[in-house]
């Protein structure tokens, strides 16, 4: 969640109370990208106070995670420059609020994978986005953006079939 695509969509309304509200996503919108970004710096630092050892990574291992971190620094970038030809600023948020509310549910089921330390910051980031969708519930269909959240609803209907799916045969 790239803050300036925030700032872009702020700078697509002259509504003073949709800027405002864009203001308090924008909020949201850093606290959950920092916390993301130093997420690999917290982990490493839960395991060492744990006195466990810093992950080491092979080189291929290192290249792939590097290329990953390439990878969303191009969409970042496209992204950017979607936004700025883009016309309202529902139609830049809209996209973001839809990527949230359809992965919210794995996010969760990825706690159990931190321990103490990481897990609170991880829970924290949690709630921030629970927030953030929130917000966005109440944003998006003032400014004409409800089928934003129709089609998060229909999404997310069709991945918990599949889930359940996927369960019943086993895999």
């Amino acid at each position: 969640m790239n803050p300036e695509l925030f700032e872009i969509a702020r700078s697509k309304t002259s509504n003073k109370q949709e800027q405002e509200t864009i203001e308090e996503l924008l909020f949201l919108a850093r606290a959950i990208h920092g916390l993301t970004m130093l997420m690999p710096s917290i982990i490493t630092a839960c395991k060492v106070m744990r006195g466990e050892k810093p992950p080491k990574y092979s080189k291929s291992k290192q290249s792939e995670i590097d290329e990953y971190g390439n990878d969303a620094l191009e969409m970042d970038k496209e992204s950017i420059a979607r936004a700025k030809k883009t016309e309202t600023a529902v139609a830049i948020l809209g996209p973001i609020y839809f990527a949230e509310k359809c992965s919210i549910d794995s996010a969760l089921d990825f706690l159990k994978y931190f321990k103490k330390g990481e897990l609170d910051i991880a829970e924290v980031v949690i709630s921030l986005r629970k927030t953030f969708i929130d917000k966005m519930e109440v944003y998006l269909p003032q400014y004409n953006g409800t089928r934003f959240i129709a089609e998060a609803v229909k999404f997310s209907e069709i991945q918990a079939r599949r889930s359940n799916k996927n369960a019943r045969e086993g895999r």
